[in-house]
Order: C-alpha cells, then structure tokens, then sequence
C-alpha cells in the first residue's frame, strides 16, 4: 500500500489492524519512537527489540521464516538500522522482505541516530518503496503551528496546568520546533510555575533556541539598545554558539525585515505576504519583523542589509578576530538606524 500520514496509522492502532512491516522515518525523533512503541503495544506479541548496529541480516530472516505456534504472531522492533551501509546481498536481501514479507506478524523499522536520505539516496528510497509494497512507510516531520500547540497545552493539561494557546504558540517561538525539547519544557513549567503558565513563566524558565537568542539581540539592535544587543551576543559566544550562525540569523531576521517593509510599502497586510511568500506556519515571523522594522525606512534597510554582506565575506576570508568583526558589525547597524 502507499505511504500512509499519521491520522492513517492513528486509525490501524485503534482498530488493532496492523500491517506485516512498518518504516518510521523522518526528521522528528519523539515521534518516531513514540509510534514504534505503540505499534509494538497493539501487536498481541511480545516484541523484541534490535539495534541497527549488530544487526545480523541472515539472523533476522531466519528468525522470520520460523512457523508461529503461539498464533499471536511475532512482533520485531529495529532501531537505527543503517540500509545504505549494509552489503549488497543484505540489502536486496532486505529490500525483498520489506516488500514481501512472511505471515510472521509485524516488523517495525525506525531511526534515532541514523538519518534517512529519503529526498537524494537512491538506496533509500528503493527500501521505502519496499516498505510501501509489503507495508506502510510514514514520513513524522515536525510538526507545526496549532497541531504543535495543542499537543504542549494537553501535555500541561495532563499535569493539571494550564497551558493558553497564545503561550504555546509563544513557547513554541521561543524554544522552537522539536517536540522532544518543548514537553521537556512544559514538563519543567508544570513543575515550578502556578496552575496557570504565563509568558513570563516561559521567559523566566524555559531555555530559548539558538535563533530566539538570536532574535532578541536583533530585536534590540532594530530599537537601538546597544547595551542590550552586545550582552545578548556575549552570552551567545559563552555558549559557544558559532559566530557564522549568529550573523546568518541575524541576516534572515534582516531579511524578514526588509521583506515586511516592502509588504507594508505596497498596502499588503502582513498575513497575506506571509501566505504569498511561503511563510507558512512561520508567518509570525513576518509579523515580528514588521514591528522591528517599523522605524526603519525601506532605504536604509537596503544599506543595513549591505553591511551585513559586507561582513559576511570578511567573517569568512577575514584573518581579524571573529569576535571583533561581529561586534563592529552590531555598532554599525545601530549607527545607522540611529542615524537621521
């Protein structure tokens, strides 16, 4: 059968009406893992579970092609198996049982650390399309948006907190996207905050992603707060966060900026440039950007974002001091904004 979505594997878990394979793959861990175990708890079998690293292929489908006399079946769950790596003979050997396997119950593949190539690698998508002949393979992508807050805010619920959609939609801003990281984060609020979680709650608890930080002190170097804009980067650098990250965050929040100015130049509301320009579920971004950009005419933002080039070409080919480029760089655009 075709690749199936999550609401199609929801349904087969309710119904008990599992297929004989399963591959879990795609960029959001806590998802993947999440689905694997509750395919091994619908299975009537006790599962046994195989890591990728000593996997033995000849092992596994001997295993397979033994008779089932309990008549509950057999259920394998494998993590991490690496099919590019595996030899050829084990490969097409492989690739023959995902696509025809034996009356022998349910087999689960999914990946934690072994990343699946599923857009460029040949292999890779040979074993997929195995996969979607004898079973079904399911792509679990991040999720975003509303779908992403509602899990947060059922996660507190659970915890007898109170989690607004506004917030988690906040939080998700602040911390970004991965599942896994944000119920760690709603697990850590139930514990230290009040029945119902504030915005100030998530400030004052929740640790912010890479490009939240980022944000802030390009926040503060749009409204000119010197101050500000160089502690934030100081803090980044003491966490080792690399100086070529922080400027091409910095440049997309520019970027953002310069893309809301010429929106709002035209009389185009910020939700429909967003839906033009593929914002997708990241449209807040460019309602962020647009109150950034608010006191920033569209003239100087194009010298703004020519500074930022210009220093982008010295942090890499520049033998100065990393450090002191970027630092010159946050003076700069703030001369400038500040500039009549």
């Amino acid at each position: 059968m075709p690749a199936i979505k999550e609401e199609n594997l929801r349904a087969q878990l309710k119904s008990k009406c599992l297929k004989p394979v399963y591959l879990l793959y795609g960029p959001d861990t806590y998802l993947k893992q999440y689905y694997a175990e509750k395919i091994a708890d619908a299975a009537d079998a006790e599962p046994e579970k195989l890591s990728g690293e000593d996997f033995d292929v000849s092992d596994f489908l001997d295993k397979v092609q033994m008779p089932d006399f309990s008549g509950n079946g057999r259920c394998y769950v494998i993590c991490d198996l690496d099919f590019e790596k595996l030899a050829k003979t084990d490969f097409e050997a492989m690739k023959e049982f995902l696509s025809d396997p034996p009356d022998m119950g349910t087999a689960v593949f999914w990946f934690d650390s072994v990343e699946l190539d599923y857009k460029r690698s040949a292999k890779v998508k040979a074993v997929i399309s195995a996969a979607n002949k004898g079973g079904c393979t399911v792509l679990l992508e991040h999720r975003t948006g509303l779908s992403l807050a509602k899990v947060l805010c059922s996660r507190a619920a659970k915890q007898r907190r109170t989690l607004p959609p506004s917030e988690a939609s906040y939080m998700i801003q602040r911390c970004g996207d991965d599942l896994q990281q944000l119920l760690g984060e709603v697990d850590k609020l139930c514990l230290y905050c009040g029945d119902v979680i504030t915005k100030a709650d998530i400030d004052e608890v929740c640790t912010a992603s890479v490009s939240a930080s980022v944000y802030d002190m390009t926040a503060a170097i749009a409204s000119g707060d010197a101050q500000r804009a160089l502690t934030l980067y100081k803090n980044l650098r003491y966490d080792q966060v690399e100086n070529i990250v922080i400027l091409s965050v910095i440049s997309g929040g520019f970027a953002d900026m310069y893309r809301a100015l010429a929106a709002s130049d035209r009389g185009v509301a910020m939700d429909k440039a967003a839906a033009d320009m593929g914002y997708g579920a990241m449209g807040w971004k460019l309602k962020n950007a647009s109150r950034l950009a608010r006191n920033i005419g569209s003239g100087k933002m194009h010298r703004l974002i020519k500074t930022i080039a210009e220093t982008d070409a010295d942090i890499k080919s520049s033998a100065a001091d990393q450090d002191i480029i970027m630092e010159a760089l946050i003076m700069s655009l703030i001369r400038q904004i500040k500039a009549v």
